[in-house]
């Protein structure tokens, strides 16, 4: 008998060690991924909630241009992130959706209940003002790994 294993976060299955992902998945995913890539260039590559710089295809040469750490660096990855969440009715749609970095896409649902998008986009500008929010983003990385230990 064949056993299927879910996989979170990739929404597939694997099957001795091949990926078999769901076609209605492939065809949400594209346009998701269309979407954002829209909203990434309308927002000029910058996060939607926090406006710092994010990068699409590879987390190496953002991490050397901004010396950022190959870990902080994931954090920064441009993200699909839904205005009115897909669970409360919202749709796939250029309006619903903007492109922000992982970390404030993260923290934003991290919580019981989500704050609105402009509520959340204020708590988080008032957090980097004070640098209490992603505050190594800029800094150089012996900046960074010093004040860490």
């Amino acid at each position: 008998m064949t056993s299927y294993r879910w996989v979170p976060g990739l929404m597939s299955y694997r099957l001795t060690g091949i990926s078999l992902t769901h076609p209605a998945r492939l065809l949400m995913s594209s346009k998701r991924t269309s979407l954002r890539n829209r909203a990434y260039r309308n927002q000029h590559g910058r996060c939607f909630y926090c406006g710092r710089a994010m990068w699409q295809s590879s987390p190496v040469p953002f991490a050397q241009r901004c010396g950022l750490t190959s870990r902080q660096a994931r954090q920064m990855q441009a993200t699909a992130e839904h205005l009115l969440a897909r669970c409360d009715g919202g749709k796939d749609t250029e309006s619903n959706i903007v492109a922000a970095c992982d970390f404030c896409n993260r923290h934003r649902h991290c919580r019981k209940t989500a704050p609105s998008p402009e509520h959340y986009r204020t708590l988080v500008q008032q957090r980097v003002a004070a640098g209490r929010w992603h505050c190594w983003v800029g800094k150089p990385r012996e900046a960074a790994r010093q004040k860490s230990g």
